[in-house]
């Protein structure tokens, strides 16, 4: 009974991205059409139900290619346990010297910042200049860091556990220490939700528990923190989604064509935006104080990833005129235009909010969004099937690690464009992965026949 409810898991792990694409969105879209009522209202409707249907109609095309590809290549390259032991002692190290020196090499660290009792902004300086400040050569030092991160260490940590290793504890440790240097407080969630997911798999609810408590406390204080919960200079009462920063110390970034927020007033609060819509008075929310702080913080979890599509959206109707930008904003594409790349992250988010702290402020979507800006509705259909054969090859792969690891990976990219998860989301890693450690076992009805891990 045992196994059959764990395969009947694995099997189900397969419509995990939609899942999480409708936990996020489908919700707050059905708000979003009482509320708002508009063009990109019911644009964004479509494009979940849009993602959902060429998703969950593909799959059983693409999964069966993978495992004919995968059967093909199997006797080209063979990978013993012991080489993957000693390529994940190596990815930590070089994880750990990258972000060494980054330290190193910044300014101010945010969590050194707020540790010491700085302000909001000064936190928020720190926080946007920490790693994207890193100019030139150094600059791969961000992306080593966003890639190993939010793909590779939580591939090993979720190995570290399967395999029983004993320095597994300290490797969960040393990773959160990480993870809240940059006081970045979604990143918790790279750690712990896949480490959840296998726990579940596994059938060790004490360890699921204790994990959804680690996560959320974790969470918690990083928001705290992000927000000047240890300084006194604190901002006022906050009834919307941006911080308020002086002017003297915000600044837009230079070409932008836009040069002050736009769009509906006061979108960011949905508790606000609600009690407007239906005639009772507004909500005042003290951000120097904890509960003010979590009330921000649930706000920001159910209602800011849609407003921010919705906002990508309404730009591009605004201030774009409808027009394509044909993938412009990826960095290697503007290059074949002979252009600069076209700073879209920025845009939106000075459409949003205006200025920000050193005019480092970027605004990033889910990527059937960002797909439809750059090349239209074709483009939503082209990326959807390309996320769909990248899933395909890992839920088809039968490496129960490996499934649960790349949750990060589909969590990325609902909050990110495809060519961001792909490479600093670390999904093209999960692909080539994919094809190295599936086994003829994958074949089979049932993702996995022992329930054991590779």
């Amino acid at each position: 009974m045992g196994r059959r409810l764990l395969n009947n898991f694995l099997v189900g792990f397969k419509a995990l991205p939609v899942l999480l694409v409708g936990l996020i969105y489908f919700p707050a879209v059905l708000l979003g059409l009482i509320l708002f009522r508009d063009r990109e209202a019911v644009e964004l409707l479509f494009l979940v139900v849009l993602f959902s249907f060429i998703y969950l109609c593909s799959y059983g095309f693409f999964s069966k290619m993978f495992l004919f590809l995968a059967e093909k290549s199997s006797h080209l390259i063979s990978v013993s346990n012991v080489f993957w032991y000693r390529l994940s002692v190596v990815a930590v190290c070089i994880y750990a010297a990258s972000l060494g020196y980054a330290v190193y090499l910044a300014d101010a660290v945010p969590l050194v910042v707020a540790l010491k009792g700085g302000t909001l902004m000064e936190i928020a300086q720190a926080r946007g200049q920490f790693l994207a400040g890193l100019e030139g050569y150094e600059s791969l030092l961000r992306y080593a860091v966003f890639i190993l991160g939010r793909s590779v260490m939580p591939l090993v940590l979720v190995a570290a556990f399967a395999f029983n290793s004993r320095l597994r504890y300290w490797l969960l440790v040393a990773l959160l220490i990480f993870s809240m240097l940059s006081l970045e407080k979604v990143a918790p969630v790279y750690i712990f939700l896949p480490c959840m997911l296998y726990f579940f798999s596994a059938k060790r609810w004490s360890s699921v528990l204790a994990t959804v408590i680690l996560m959320l406390a974790s969470i918690g204080v990083m928001t705290i923190l992000a927000m000047g919960g240890i300084g006194d200079s604190q901002s006022g009462s906050v009834g919307g989604g941006g911080d308020d920063f002086s002017a003297q110390q915000v600044s837009i970034p230079p070409d932008m064509p836009i040069q002050e927020p736009m769009g509906r007033p006061g979108r960011f609060f949905l508790p606000n935006l609600i009690q407007d819509n239906f005639g009772v008075g507004q909500v005042t929310v003290d951000a120097s104080h904890v509960s003010g702080k979590l009330y921000i913080l649930v706000n920001r979890i159910i209602w800011i990833p849609y407003v921010t599509a919705y906002d990508w959206l309404g730009f591009h109707q605004t201030v774009l005129d409808g027009k394509l930008t044909l993938g412009r904003s990826v960095s290697f594409i503007h290059h074949l235009y002979g252009e600069p790349k076209m700073l879209l992250e920025k845009m939106v988010y000075v459409y949003e909010f205006g200025a920000s702290p050193g005019g480092t402020g970027a605004s990033n979507t889910v990527f059937f969004v960002d797909a439809k800006l750059a090349f239209g509705w074709a483009g939503v259909v082209v990326y959807c099937l390309i996320f769909t054969f990248c899933a395909a090859c890992i839920f088809s792969s039968g490496s129960r690690v490996l499934m649960v690891s790349s949750v990060v990976c589909f969590f990325v990219a609902s909050v990110s464009s495809l060519t961001a998860t792909l490479l600093s989301g670390g999904l093209f890693i999960y692909v080539v992965l994919a094809f190295l450690l599936c086994e003829r076992q994958a074949t089979s009805p049932a993702i996995t026949q022992a329930g054991g891990d590779k």
